[in-house]
């Protein structure tokens, strides 16, 4: 695994409560699963047009995960997402042995975009990001609340057609995917990482059960650099809150 911890914050959801209509309630209202999508992408300030979602690039992980993308999306980086969520299952199963969802590939959907930056500063120099609220990002969580199946998605910029910077793509897929964890399954744990609470890993590498895993993710790091990047809305004040990434 590669040593940037991303610290993010990445839940962004329309008028601060559609990640709970996404949990609790099925699809309904008017207007297509599609629509509903960009409806929240405007909400967040992401330009529609940088989600225009081309068909031929729909995929599925080998593990599950739906896929819609902008462009190809490479064997190797579906991989990462299986990677991403097969690690949020062993921790997050491991701390909470009580949540049952969240915890498998086939309720992960990932929608890639249009980036409209990339990191200038810090490390992996070169990666995309999305603007999220005006704040600088390397991905957010979307809830549609009116169509569609599943209603929550993981946003993140695509890669191609290198799809380079892969630890980078499965940090991002497993911080975006702690909250989606934590909001299908425990409402408090899930506000308790709101704000300036929102420090990935929530769940870390200590309650990884693999005694030869752990002690390679707790290796000793090189001091952190900060670089400015996360950001998300708060779904309780509505607000847009940014956090910082620490690079090795």
């Amino acid at each position: 695994m590669n040593g940037w911890l991303i610290l993010l914050i990445v839940l962004a959801v329309a008028g601060g409560v559609a990640w709970l209509i996404a949990r609790k309630s099925k699809a309904g209202g008017s207007g297509s699963g599609g629509e509903a999508l960009q409806g929240e992408f405007e909400r967040l300030g992401i330009s529609p047009g940088r989600a225009n979602f081309n068909p031929a690039y729909a995929a599925t992980s080998p593990s599950g995960v739906r896929v819609r993308s902008v462009a190809q999306v490479s064997s190797a980086a579906l991989m990462e997402l299986d990677a991403a969520v097969e690690q949020i299952r062993r921790r997050y199963g491991r701390k909470y042995p009580r949540w049952t969802k969240a915890l498998s590939a086939p309720e992960y959907s990932v929608l890639f975009i249009e980036p409209d930056g990339q990191i200038d500063e810090g490390t992996p120099l070169g990666a995309p990001t999305i603007t999220v609220g005006g704040i600088e990002s390397a991905g957010t969580v979307i809830a549609n609340s009116r169509g569609g199946s599943p209603l929550v998605h993981i946003v993140l910029p695509h890669q191609g057609p290198a799809w380079q910077w892969l630890g980078y793509l499965h940090d991002s897929m497993y911080n975006e995917g702690e909250h989606f964890c934590q909001s299908q399954n425990d409402e408090a744990v899930f506000r308790s990482h709101l704000g300036t609470a929102d420090v990935h890993p929530h769940v870390g590498p200590e309650w990884e059960p693999d005694q030869n895993m752990r002690a390679f993710l707790l290796r000793p790091r090189v001091p952190a650099v900060p670089v400015t990047m996360g950001c998300g809305m708060d779904p309780v004040t509505g607000g847009v809150d940014q956090e910082v990434e620490y690079a090795e």
